[in-house]
C-alpha cells in the first residue's frame, strides 16, 4: 500500500532531505509545504494518509496549523516531528489530536527510519479504528434492518439505500434488483440527496444493461467496479446523461445468489478514493439485506395468496350452505372429472411458486393427476434414477394413504432421502377423491452427508447432487408450518370448489362440519374448513 504525506517545514533544505528519505525507505509518495498556509490548500486540493508538520512555523505554528487541520479533518493522522523538545508542546500537541510526536536530531539515518515507522503506525490505526466504525454502523444497520422488516417495502428499501450510502460516506447512492434473465436493472430507488442534486426531469425505474453507462459494469462483468477519476475513465462522461449528478469517484457492487446477479448498489463522490474496504462493507450490508428482501417478497406473496383463498373460501362456503340439501352418496368421481386438468395445474403452479415450495396433486393411490410444480434440483436429480423414482413414489403412497385414513392434512420425512414432505386430503361428500402434496423442503436439516450417502443408495451422481444440494434454500420450521396452513386452507377452498361443482351438476350433497389439524409434528393445530371433508 502506497502512503501518501503531506510534509509542512519552512526549512526548505529539510524537506528535500526529508522528501528523499522517506520515498527510498518505503512505499511513500511525498509533497511539500513551506508553511502551514501552503499546507492547508493543498490538503483542501489533494487526498493525503497523513501530514508530518513541523512546530516553529512563520504565521501559523505546528500546533496552531494542527488545530486547523483538526477542524476539517477529525481522523487525518497527524505527526508533529520538530527541535522543539519541551514537555509543555509535547502535551499541547497531543491534546489537540496529535498522533505522534517526534523529535529532530541524531542519526538521520535511524531519525527518518523512526519517523517512517511512526507514519505507518498511525495510518495503520487510523485505518482499524476506521474498520471498527464502520463494522458498528453496519451492523447497527443490519439490526435496523430486522426490526424495520415489517414496514411498507418501498420505506424500507429507502432506509437502506441511506444505510449504504453513509457508511461508506458517498454523497450519493442508490439500490437496483437485477431482472431474472439479468439484462434489465429494476431501480429500488436512489439517496435523498441524488433526488435533491439531480437535473434529470424524469428519473427511470428500469434500465435495458445495454442502455447503461459505466455504473451497471458491475453487473456485467459479475465483480465490484471501482472508479476514482471517473472523469478520466475512458468513455466515462460521455456515457452520463445530460442533467446527471456530476460523478468524481463511483464504486458499483453486485449480489451473486446462486451465481446470479440479483442486487446491484452503487455509491458516489467520497472524499476519499474507494477502496476494498468499502467493497467488503457494501458486499456484506446487502448480503443480510438480501435475505430481508427474499423474506419480505416470499411474506408477502403468501399473504396476498392467504387473503385471497380466504376470501375465496369465505364466499364459496356461503354458497355451498345456502344449496345444502339432505345427504346423498357422492358419485364416484375424479377429481378432473370436476375441475379441468389446466386448471388444476395452473392453481397448484401458482401456490408453489408464492410458496416456493414444490407441489403435486395426486389421487388417492398416490398416482399424479398433474405434473410437479416448482421441483428443486435435488429431487429432479433424485426422480431420474429407477430407485430414486420408486422411492418418491412409495412416499407419495405413504401420505396419501395416511390421508385418507386420518382425514386432516398430514406431514413426513420422505422415504428416501429425508426431506418434509406434506399432504392435505380434498374431499367432497364425506369422500376423500385426491391429495394436495407440497415438499422437497429441508426444516429438519438432512446433511451433506446423507445426501452423499443417499446418492450411492440409489445410483446418482453424488457430485450433481451435493452441488445441487448446496444451492437449495433452507427454510425453517416456522415458514412450513405457515405453508401447511395455507395448504390446508387451499385443499379445502379447492375441495368446497369442487363440491359446488357437484352440486350443481348433479343435485345436493348434504356434508356435516369436521374438526380437523395437520399431525406428525410440533405443529400448531388447524381446523378443518368445517364444509367438505364430511367427517
Amino acid at each position: 500500500m502506497a502512503y501518501s504525506i503531506l510534509y509542512v517545514d519552512d526549512e526548505a533544505a529539510l524537506l528535500e532531505i526529508s522528501k528523499l528519505f522517506l520515498e527510498q525507505a518505503g512505499p511513500f509518495t511525498v509533497d511539500t509545504a513551506c508553511c502551514a498556509a501552503d499546507g492547508l490548500n493543498m490538503l483542501c486540493n489533494g487526498t493525503y494518509s497523513v501530514v508530518v508538520s513541523d512546530y516553529e512555523m512563520p504565521g501559523m505554528n505546528g500546533i496552531e496549523f494542527l488545530q486547523e487541520v483538526r477542524n476539517v479533518y477529525p481522523d487525518l493522522p497527524f505527526i508533529i516531528f520538530t527541535g522543539k523538545g519541551r514537555e509543555d508542546v509535547v502535551i499541547e500537541a497531543l491534546n489537540h489530536g496529535a498522533s505522534y510526536y517526534l523529535q529532530k536530531g541524531g542519526d538521520p539515518v535511524s531519525q527518518f527510519a523512526e519517523l517512517a515507522h511512526k507514519i505507518v503506525l498511525a495510518v495503520e490505526k487510523r485505518k482499524t479504528e476506521e474498520q471498527l466504525r464502520l463494522d458498528e454502523q453496519r451492523l447497527e444497520a443490519l439490526v435496523d434492518f430486522h426490526e424495520m422488516s415489517d414496514m411498507p417495502f418501498p420505506e424500507f428499501m429507502e432506509y437502506a439505500i441511506e444505510a449504504v450510502t453513509r457508511i461508506t460516506g458517498s454523497q450519493y447512492g442508490f439500490i437496483a434488483s437485477v431482472n431474472d434473465t439479468e439484462d434489465g436493472l429494476l431501480m429500488y430507488g436512489w439517496s435523498q440527496q441524488s433526488l435533491k442534486d439531480n437535473r434529470i426531469p424524469v428519473l427511470n425505474k428500469d434500465f435495458p444493461l445495454h442502455h447503461t453507462g459505466l455504473w451497471a459494469d458491475a453487473v456485467r462483468e459479475r465483480r465490484p467496479v471501482i472508479i476514482n477519476d471517473f472523469a478520466a475513465t475512458p468513455g466515462g462522461s460521455p456515457r452520463v446523461p445530460d442533467g446527471h449528478i456530476p460523478l468524481t469517484r463511483y464504486l458499483g457492487v453486485p449480489l451473486l445468489d446462486s451465481d446470479k446477479a440479483v442486487l446491484l448498489a452503487g455509491v458516489a463522490n467520497k472524499q476519499t478514493p474507494f477502496d476494498e474496504a468499502d467493497v467488503r462493507q457494501i458486499t456484506l450490508l446487502i448480503s443480510g439485506l438480501w435475505k430481508i428482501v427474499v423474506q419480505k417478497i416470499t411474506e408477502d406473496k403468501l399473504r396476498d395468496a392467504y387473503t385471497k383463498m380466504e376470501e375465496s373460501r369465505n364466499r364459496l362456503q356461503g354458497q355451498i350452505h345456502s344449496l345444502l340439501s339432505p345427504s346423498s352418496d357422492a358419485p364416484d368421481l375424479l377429481l378432473t372429472d370436476l375441475i379441468s386438468a389446466d386448471d388444476l395445474q395452473m392453481i397448484q403452479d401458482a401456490f408453489a411458486d408464492a410458496c416456493n415450495v414444490s407441489s403435486m396433486i395426486t389421487d388417492t393411490n398416490g398416482t399424479p393427476i398433474t405434473r410437479l410444480s416448482n421441483g428443486c434440483t435435488v429431487c429432479q436429480h433424485i426422480r431420474s434414477t429407477e430407485m430414486g423414482a420408486e422411492n418418491c413414489r412409495r412416499s407419495d403412497c405413504m401420505l396419501g394413504k395416511k390421508a385418507r385414513e386420518m382425514m386432516k392434512p398430514t406431514y413426513a420425512a420422505c422415504y428416501g432421502i429425508g426431506f418434509v414432505d406434506a399432504s392435505a386430503p380434498v374431499c367432497i361428500g364425506g369422500r376423500h377423491i385426491a391429495n394436495w402434496l407440497i415438499g422437497q423442503s429441508n426444516p429438519m436439516g438432512v446433511t451433506e452427508d446423507r445426501v452423499a450417502a443417499y446418492a450411492r443408495e440409489i445410483g446418482a451422481d453424488e457430485d450433481v447432487l451435493l452441488g445441487a444440494f448446496e444451492q437449495m434454500e433452507v427454510m425453517s420450521l416456522d415458514q412450513f408450518e405457515k405453508i401447511l396452513h395455507l395448504l390446508w386452507i387451499a385443499a379445502a377452498s379447492l375441495s368446497t370448489f369442487v363440491y359446488v361443482n357437484v352440486r350443481l351438476a348433479t343435485g345436493a350433497l348434504q356434508v356435516e362440519p369436521c374438526g380437523g389439524e395437520p399431525t406428525g409434528g410440533e405443529y400448531k393445530k388447524y381446523p378443518c374448513s368445517g364444509v367438505t371433508c364430511g367427517k
